[in-house]
C-alpha cells in the first residue's frame, strides 16, 4: 500500500520521525494428488520436496519435505517472497512417478496466499493373456471360462478363451 506524508513548514517541530511497518511477503503450497481414474480418487503417502532456486532458476536449497495424507493433500508451511519448484520424489504403491513433473511457482506481491496443484499420477497396469490346451492333444480350446480374483481374494473379471483358445485382459490395476 501507498503511504502519504504531508509535512508542513510551518511547523515548530525540528525533526520528523516516520516509522513504516510493510508486512512480510509470504505464501504456501498445496498439493492435491489424485489418480488418474475417472473417480479421480486421492492419493495418501506422495512424497514431495519444494525447493528454493537460484538466480539461474535451478534447485538451491531444500526447505521441506511434503507427504500428503488420507485426502491426498498437502500444505507447505509459509514461504517467503521467492522462486521455488516442487519436486514429486515418491508415489505411493501401484502408481508412476511422472517425467517431467515439476512444478515451478513464485511467492511474490502477486500471488495467491495458497498456490494449489493438482498433480495426476497414472496407475501401473499389467495384462494377461491365458491360452488353454488339451492335455493329451495340445489343441486350443475355444468356450472355457476363467474367473481372475484380486490379491485380497474378490472376483476381479471373467474370461472366457476366443476360437483360437486365447483369452486376454489388459489394464490390470
Amino acid at each position: 500500500p501507498v503511504q502519504t506524508i504531508v509535512l508542513n513548514a510551518d511547523s515548530d517541530e525540528e525533526s520528523l520521525k516516520l516509522v513504516f511497518d510493510n508486512a512480510k511477503i509470504q505464501g504456501s503450497i498445496e498439493i492435491l494428488k489424485i489418480d488418474d481414474s475417472s473417480e479421480q480418487k486421492p492419493l495418501p503417502n506422495a512424497t514431495f520436496d519444494v525447493y528454493s532456486l537460484d538466480e539461474n532458476g535451478k534447485p538451491n536449497e531444500l526447505i521441506e519435505r511434503l507427504i500428503t495424507g488420507s485426502d491426498g493433500k498437502a500444505t507447505s508451511t509459509l514461504l517467503d517472497y521467492g522462486k521455488y519448484v516442487l519436486v514429486e520424489i515418491m508415489v505411493p504403491d501401484g502408481y508412476q512417478l511422472a517425467e517431467n513433473n515439476d512444478f515451478f511457482f513464485t511467492i511474490d506481491e502477486n500471488s495467491p496466499e495458497v498456490t494449489s496443484k493438482t498433480i495426476v499420477n497414472n496407475a501401473i497396469t499389467g495384462s494377461l493373456k491365458l491360452i488353454k490346451k488339451d492335455a493329451f492333444t495340445d489343441e486350443r480350446l475355444a468356450g472355457v471360462e476363467f474367473t481372475v480374483y484380486d490379491y485380497d481374494g474378490n472376483k476381479f473379471a471373467t474370461l472366457t478363451t476366443n476360437n483360437n483358445g486365447e483369452a486376454t485382459l489388459n489394464e490390470i490395476p
